[in-house]
């Protein structure tokens, strides 16, 4: 069933023209475990068209979605106050996940070009 939202939630994010790519998959499952995720998708689009119109986000197109949909999420945590807490504290886990992975994708690229440059 969940799998199944956040397939749905996915092809309702493509339908409305939104680049989503692999790192966006922990936030979609975010959308999926709220009750009306699927409802929202044109409420979550407005939020990150706004995220991305702000210079700052303009550039990072990728963050800006992740952010739309943990500040949606948020959002929605506060009025339902019975989830709010699971939901920050799945997000605070999945933040630190993406930093983690970050981090290792970091660390990967810095040990590939190292050795590429010695073995030169």
């Amino acid at each position: 069933m969940l799998v199944a939202t956040c397939t749905n939630i996915w092809k309702l994010l493509k339908q409305e023209k939104v680049k989503v790519k692999q790192i966006h998959y922990p936030a979609i499952g975010l959308l999926a475990l709220l009750e009306d995720g699927e409802k929202e998708i044109h409420s979550v689009k407005a939020l990150i068209e706004k995220l991305q119109g702000e210079k700052l986000f303009r550039w990072h197109t990728d963050t800006s979605i992740l952010i739309a949909i943990q500040l949606f999420v948020s959002q929605k945590g506060e009025e339902s106050k019975a989830t709010s807490t699971g939901l920050q504290t799945m997000i605070e886990v999945l933040i630190q996940a993406q930093q983690a992975a970050m981090m290792a994708t970091i660390a990967a690229s810095s040990v590939a070009t190292s050795s590429a440059s010695s073995s030169s």
